[in-house]
């Protein structure tokens, strides 16, 4: 299979070619768009570099890879001993990337498995001294089909390697509606998303931190008359909020009931518009680094306000 997605990132920066492994001299600050471009459900990842680690965001997924410096000191000739300077691997991806990334494994002889493809740059082979600008590692996802051989490290190239990965799922919004547990017609309903509305993934000082930036809400449906949009995630509305009291809230109010709807119940779209940003030093300074929507639909019964008479 063609390779789908390619990161061209160092993970590595050893700006000096006599410098031990554990005294990284990556460059300064994190680098990549600088008017970030939003990308839509399911659109195609934001890669960057951020001091030594690889970042990659989407609108599924957060993903952090970055070189370790845990060598004690020892320079490249001296963590491979005879080994050959490492080309490229192959590293499989674990359940929950498979998910983030919307592939999936063939089991069987006839099928296939997803690996993560690492190709490693920078190191003179004969000498196995580092070249002017230091180490890269870029990332490639491939297909595999089984029986077809996948490329491994040995321990003393695996080691040269050997850094951390963290990884965050962006969830899918998820409509709720307060102040009552239901929505009745005649009241004013405020949505808000139920889900988490904050993503984070850290690696040392290195941060990629995404958050829910604003809602919008189409009570009746995607594509139907009357959207509404707020702040952050909503307001969870109390008994005896209204729009008047808090107007940061994402409010609407049903006219007619759900009965009679498919399943009785309205189709809400609602719509998280997330902003990624990424710091290089520990959460002290934050820079943009990509934007994206996410959206899906909760059904949201609507029924009609009960009277009681007495006579």
């Amino acid at each position: 299979m063609a390779a789908v997605l390619v990161l061209g990132a160092p993970v590595i920066a050893i700006l000096s070619p006599d410098a031990a492994v554990a005294s990284l001299s990556p460059p300064s600050g994190p680098t990549g768009p600088s008017d970030p471009p939003p990308s839509g459900d399911g659109g195609t990842p934001t890669y960057g570099t951020v001091k030594n680690c690889a970042i990659v965001s989407s609108s599924s997924y957060l993903g952090m890879s970055c070189a370790g410096s845990s060598n004690n000191g020892q320079t490249v000739k001296e963590i491979l001993g005879p080994s050959d300077v490492p080309g490229c691997w192959d590293e499989a991806l674990t359940e929950s990337e498979l998910a983030a990334m919307n592939v999936q494994n063939s089991p069987g002889p006839q099928g296939w498995t997803y690996y993560w493809e690492k190709c490693l740059s920078g190191i003179d082979p004969k000498t196995k001294t580092l070249e002017p600008g230091g180490i890269s590692i870029t990332l490639e996802l491939v297909r595999i089909n089984h029986g077809d051989p996948v490329k491994t490290l040995d321990s003393r190239q695996q080691q040269l390697v050997d850094g951390l990965a963290q990884q965050g799922n962006i969830p899918v919004p998820v409509a709720g509606v307060s102040p009552s547990d239901h929505a009745r017609v005649g009241q004013d309903v405020s949505f808000f998303d139920g889900t988490s509305d904050v993503v984070q993934v850290a690696v040392g000082s290195v941060l990629l931190r995404a958050h829910i930036e604003s809602l919008d809400v189409e009570p009746l449906g995607a594509g139907r008359p009357a959207k509404v949009s707020c702040p952050g995630t909503g307001i969870v509305a109390q008994p005896g909020d209204t729009p008047q009291s808090r107007p940061d809230g994402c409010w609407y109010r049903y006219v007619r009931s759900s009965a009679g709807q498919q399943n009785d119940s309205y189709p809400v779209q609602i719509t998280a518009h997330w902003v990624v940003e990424s710091s290089a030093d520990g959460g002290a300074t934050f820079t943009t680094f990509n934007r994206f929507t996410k959206s899906a639909i909760t059904r949201v019964s609507v029924t009609e306000i009960q009277a009681l008479v007495v006579q």
